[in-house]
């Protein structure tokens, strides 16, 4: 890694020697960039090259099926990497084409010198890559999040201190160097090596999600820094002149360290998930989870199944399995699971009752302090019920919240949903009930219970439990696998409104909510209800039709003006809020609240795909 600063360090001083040298020798814009050209080739030639070699070979020797998968790992890194550099690119270029090359030229005159600051700041952070790399391969507690906010503790006061220090001396220096004719725009080099700090950072921060492996967080950030540049450099380069590029790199950039900070800190949070306290305390190891599995029917994936919650890291467990009258071989392979292992093991067959009363049903037989439901054809990571006892508190958390993947039958993740800590919608985020823990004593308590109904039996029991909870932990964590079965009733049989029972369903949630002390008043649990609608309108589109479709929708909002007056106007019917929630959910409640003619045709057009 000092290679690698060190070659950053003398392209920077390489482009700022040859490019100024070729303005005042040449007097021509065209013959400086080609200095500065000729100048990275040099440094590639003569120290990228022979420092390389003393590491390893580097005659390529390019196997085809080794390159694709580099490339399609590296893509995003490429991607960013060329994002990034056009944020600057891109503001030059616009201001170009509005004021002449000659306006560039001079701007460009000015801002090559700030970047020895970017050089330099590269130079020295880089050495620190290793080290921290060092420490998130080994998991070390607090250790990589200590040396990185140590490493942008100190890029911070170095760019602090060349701002000012370059700022001081920038105006005599440049006049010096080009002459009296750029005495009238040194008033930009202050701006310009802001800027350049800001450059620098968003590339350190860039760095260690590639440390992180976070791909997807370090795209983000860089998409939203160039579309924030995008956007903003006709507007500020029209007002500001040229300092506009440096408004523009500035705001856009610290946008994107947002963003990047975002991802970055929800990296460092999941990854403290799976090391923190590696041994369990005392109090968390007394505590004996009920494991809920309903099951109809499940011959395929049954195993699967009960082996994942058998293969658990955290051991004190029973699992309860209630056969809800099956007609395959499920219940001669759940006799024989009781029977290898009596003492946590326990079968209830029945008759068939559906899913909802098979699992109130396994509350009642239910001997732990908390309780968890898992689906006969889902299964879970080795350490989904570690991870979840964990959070407990030592026993005293109501629910413990967490995330999910969506595998289909080759193993393929298709959808992963994992709720934000923090955010408003957090406890909303997973509205099954699975991807949970229940203290047993709160779910008796509360009454809590699943409705007997073909669709949303779920959230008559998630949606009071978490109104009533007093305490509620989110962790970021996936370890439920919600599989993606083509045969299962949630794939084939809701796609029409006929025959679903969902204003039964919300009629009843409504209720149980209230009597929950639910206040509707609140924002947020108004919200809970429109977007139950929205997204019952939008999941039976297609299957419903224009006609049904738009019957339905003039019907619901009747609903909701009888049952949740004056529910336009009550906050979080706006695209911004709550946080937490995906956006296109936003959007939608947004439209369908304050936008109806468009939510309309959104509903006609949802159901064309």
């Amino acid at each position: 890694m000092d290679y690698i600063g060190i070659s950053q360090f003398l392209r920077g001083v390489a482009l700022i020697v040859l490019f100024s040298g070729g303005l005042m020798t040449f007097h021509s814009l065209n013959l400086a960039v080609l200095g500065m050209f000729f100048g990275g080739l040099a440094v590639t030639i003569f120290y990228d090259i022979p420092h390389a070699s003393r590491i390893g070979s580097i005659r390529p020797n390019i196997v085809s099926n080794t390159v694709m998968t580099l490339l399609k790992k590296c893509l995003p890194l490429v991607v960013s990497t060329l994002l990034i550099s056009m944020v600057v690119s891109v503001a030059r270029q616009y201001f170009s084409w509005a004021c002449g090359v000659d306006q560039l030229g001079l701007y460009a005159a000015v801002a090559t010198p700030a970047v020895l600051i970017q050089a330099l700041a590269r130079y020295l952070y880089a050495p620190s890559l290793v080290p921290l790399a060092e420490r998130w391969e080994s998991e070390e507690n607090g250790a990589f999040t200590k040396y990185l906010l140590k490493t942008i503790r100190f890029m911070a006061i170095f760019i602090v201190v060349m701002v000012v220090g370059l700022s001081l001396v920038g105006s005599p220096v440049l006049v010096r160097v080009y002459g009296e004719s750029i005495a009238a725009y040194t008033y930009l080099f202050p701006c310009v090596l802001i800027s350049t700090g800001f450059i620098a950072l968003m590339w350190f921060l860039s760095d260690v999600l590639v440390i992180c492996r976070d791909m997807r967080g370090l795209l983000i950030s860089n998409i939203i820094a160039f579309a924030s540049c995008a956007l903003l450099m006709i507007p500020l380069e029209t007002a500001f002149g040229m300092n506009g590029i440096n408004l523009v790199v500035i705001v856009s950039m610290t946008i994107g360290i947002v963003v990047a900070a975002f991802f970055l800190r929800r990296a460092i949070v999941m990854r403290s998930l799976r090391t923190d306290g590696n041994d369990l305390s005392s109090g968390q190891c007394d505590l004996r989870v009920s494991v809920l599995v309903p099951v109809f029917n499940a011959e395929d994936y049954l195993a699967r199944c009960i082996d994942s919650v058998l293969a658990q890291t955290y051991q004190n467990f029973e699992i309860i399995a209630i056969d809800d009258g099956s007609s395959d071989s499920s219940s001669g392979m759940l006799d024989g699971y009781a029977k290898s292992d009596p003492g946590r093991f326990v079968v209830e067959h029945r008759k068939n009752a559906g899913v909802a009363a098979a699992r109130n049903r396994a509350i009642e037989l239910a001997t732990g302090d908390y309780i968890t439901f898992v689906d006969n054809d889902d299964y879970l990571d080795p350490d989904y019920l570690e991870s979840f006892v964990r959070a407990t508190s030592d026993g005293k958390a109501d629910i413990v919240l967490g995330g999910y993947r969506r595998p289909d039958e080759n193993g393929r993740v298709r959808t992963q949903g994992s709720p934000v800590p923090g955010t408003e919608w957090a406890p909303y985020a997973v509205e099954a009930a699975w991807a949970k823990l229940y203290r047993t004593e709160f779910v008796r308590c509360g009454a809590l219970e699943f409705l007997p109904v073909n669709i949303g039996e779920d959230l008559f029991f998630t949606l009071p439990a978490t109104t009533l909870s007093r305490k509620s932990v989110v962790i970021p964590y996936c370890g439920y696998n919600w599989f993606l079965n083509p045969n299962s009733v949630s794939s084939t049989a809701h796609r029409r409104s006929e025959g679903l029972q969902f204003e039964q369903a919300i009629n009843q949630i409504l209720s149980r909510m209230r009597d929950a002390g639910t206040d509707f008043d609140k924002a947020l649990n108004n919200y809970v209800i429109i977007r139950l609608v929205v997204w019952f309108l939008l999941y039976t589109a297609r299957g419903d039709g224009r006609e049904m479709s738009l019957n339905n929708l003039l019907r619901y909002r009747e609903w909701l003006d009888k049952n949740l007056p004056d529910w336009e106007s009550r906050g979080y019917t706006s695209f911004t809020r709550p946080t937490g929630d995906a956006l296109q959910n936003r959007i939608a409640v947004w439209l369908f609240a304050h936008h109806p003619k468009t939510f309309r045709q959104v509903l006609i057009a949802y159901g064309r795909r």
